[in-house]
């Protein structure tokens, strides 16, 4: 049994799917596959699936090049290889921050509140907001499933009743261009090699570079979670201390208020690990998103087939799960400052001493917002959402300008 495995279930379940996802690619951050030795050398020979796959695409892009093609008909080559150049960076980082990415979560899974000692509708809040991220996920890998055989499948079928059935001559054209060491145009074998080489990549790379990113949202999602209990735990405490009248009781309530505190702090303390532990991952997405969604963008406009707008499809893709990832990451900053409203509404004021100073204490840290980071510059909110739509706008018109005058 994998140290996860002991865990909460309804923490578990959180982070199974994506763990999941993550193995498609070898990278096994809460060792379970630790029975299969063998398992954690995989992850070089998929590394270097996804190198030569980039060689490959680019050198198929400056072939094209020399050939004269203008941007509109390099447009979802380059969108493929800035997708597999993101994927092939992502792998890196995930691989060597998997020991802090399970210790963060293994911490995080200890502090996790089970359904004792919590009112009903506390609970009902807990699986609600669980239950919401899960269907997310479930829903988006639903539809990129759909969407990567789509794009990638129905070509080759059409092709293969084509040239089998209605024994018709069909061209050996792949989605995404890539220069191989032999040709492929006159033997269907070596085509469909070749073709099913890029459709693997592209299917487990939809997993890696989404997969990763959802890991953070529901990382945020729970902590939000446990700072919403912790707010209501302050709530009843004071609302106790106001309401208690025996030495006896108030010695209980004080130990719990300590207890109560300790969690904040713990709490402060796992959105830095988090950050440290992704540190990295949603910065590379910001730096590639806009150079992803302006050639699948780009492509769908200019283009004006049916097969060009599937590109406008993979804009839309992109766009959801990193918008997405910065709402919860603002939905957690402000209930970061939630626990400062829920401490001042409680009359904290009218309360002895001894306890003024510790909820003031509380009260200073609570009044800052705490963002998820990316690097010391990247933080995980709507703003940084915001600003990128507007990058992204502006490359694209940039683009579009180039394309016209040319």
């Amino acid at each position: 049994m994998s140290e996860l495995e002991k865990l909460n279930p309804e923490f578990v379940k959180s982070y199974r799917m994506l763990l999941l996802f993550l193995r498609f690619n070898f990278i096994d951050i809460m060792n379970q596959m630790s029975d299969m030795p063998y398992f954690k050398y995989c992850y070089l020979l998929m590394f270097s699936i996804y190198t030569l796959a980039l060689i490959c695409h680019i050198s198929g892009i400056l072939e094209k090049i020399s050939k004269g093609a203008n941007l509109l008909q390099l447009s979802g080559d380059l969108s493929a290889a800035v997708v597999i150049l993101q994927g092939s960076i992502l792998f890196m980082n995930i691989y060597f921050n998997k020991n802090k990415i399970k210790k963060f979560i293994l911490r995080l899974g200890l502090e996790w509140r089970d359904d004792n000692n919590l009112r009903p509708e506390l609970v009902m809040l807990k699986r609600k907001q669980l239950r919401a991220v899960y269907v997310f996920t479930f829903a988006f890998y639903t539809g990129l499933n759909i969407f990567v055989h789509s794009y990638m499948m129905i070509p080759l079928i059409y092709k293969m009743i084509k040239k089998f059935i209605l024994k018709l001559e069909v061209s050996h054209t792949v989605p995404f261009y890539a220069k191989v060491p032999f040709n492929y145009e006159n033997n269907f074998l070596l085509y469909l090699i070749v073709y099913m080489y890029d459709y693997g990549i592209m299917y487990n790379l939809g997993y890696l570079i989404s997969a990763d990113i959802l890991l953070i949202t529901v990382s945020m999602n729970n902590i939000r979670i446990l700072f919403q209990l912790l707010g209501d735990d302050f709530k009843s405490i004071f609302n106790s201390l106001k309401n208690g009248n025996t030495p006896r009781s108030h010695g209980v309530i004080e130990k719990h208020l300590i207890t109560t505190v300790r969690r904040h702090i713990t709490l402060l303390e796992l959105m830095q690990e988090l950050s440290t532990a992704f540190n990295g991952i949603f910065a590379i997405h910001l730096i590639f998103v806009s150079g992803t969604i302006c050639f699948f963008g780009f492509a769908a406009v200019f283009g004006g087939t049916l097969e060009d707008y599937k590109n406008f499809v993979a804009s839309v893709i992109v766009i959801v799960y990193i918008f997405f990832c910065c709402l919860h990451g603002q939905h957690l900053a402000d209930s970061g400052l939630d626990i400062a409203t829920s401490v001042y509404d409680s009359a904290w004021y009218q309360l002895p001493t001894k306890y003024k100073k510790i909820i003031l204490i509380i009260l200073l840290r609570s009044q800052k917002t705490y963002y998820i980071k990316s690097t010391s510059f990247t933080e995980i909110s709507l703003k940084t959402f915001t600003r990128m739509m507007n990058m992204t706008w502006t490359f694209f018109s940039l683009m579009k300008t180039i394309y016209k005058t040319s």
